[in-house]
């Protein structure tokens, strides 16, 4: 930027690695100059309102959402954020409806088929959730939160056995020492409900 402060991605690259470290302030300014030199670039507005969504400002991150997707149409990361706002909000048709949108435009998106089963789960739809948690796995199976998210399923459709499983999966995937004593929490109490679902 010192050498060309004109160049929008320079900013947007601060922007992305000010996030990181929760410099939310910092980041959001660098993204709004990004914006300020080029306001049709879609992929500078989505950044921006994920750090407006981190910073609780829903209703300006669904405006940086919605002129994100005038500029590109088939912006999947822009739909999966509009998903994850209004899922804070708990509106869970409009974030279904979003969820969806984004998995229509980039089906392999890992991230985007759990939104989905998070969509589809808040809606109570828990065979289609089940299906959404299971693609995004098989797509990319090092990461726990679809583990987890798919014991969510289990769990509420009482199939402990199953639900044990995953976190099991969960924890060997992320082997992180500050989620270790939760997963074993959580198979425990899940191996425990199973077995009293088998005794009785």
């Amino acid at each position: 930027m010192e050498i060309d402060g004109s160049v929008g991605d320079a900013y947007v690259g601060r922007g992305v690695a000010l996030t990181a470290q929760d410099a939310l302030e910092a980041a959001q300014q660098d993204f709004v100059r990004a914006l300020e030199l080029d306001p049709n670039d879609s992929h500078a507005r989505v950044k921006l309102a994920v750090v407006l969504t981190m910073r609780r400002n829903y209703k300006a991150a669904i405006s940086e959402l919605g002129k994100a997707l005038q500029a590109d149409p088939k912006n999947a990361e822009a739909y999966l954020r509009a998903g994850n706002v209004h899922y804070f909000l708990k509106a869970y048709p409009k974030a279904l409806e979003n969820y969806s949108l984004a998995v229509k435009t980039d089906p392999l998106d890992p991230n985007a088929l759990n939104g989905l089963g998070l969509g589809y789960f808040a809606m109570k739809r828990m065979d289609d959730a089940l299906e959404a948690f299971s693609r995004a796995v098989a797509i990319n199976p090092i990461v726990d939160r679809y583990y987890r998210n798919r014991a969510s399923v289990w769990t509420a459709t009482q199939k402990f056995g199953n639900a044990a499983g995953d976190f099991k999966t969960a924890s060997m995937v992320n082997t992180d020492p500050t989620v270790i004593d939760e997963y074993k929490r959580l198979i425990e109490e899940s191996e425990s409900r199973s077995a009293k679902g088998r005794s009785s």
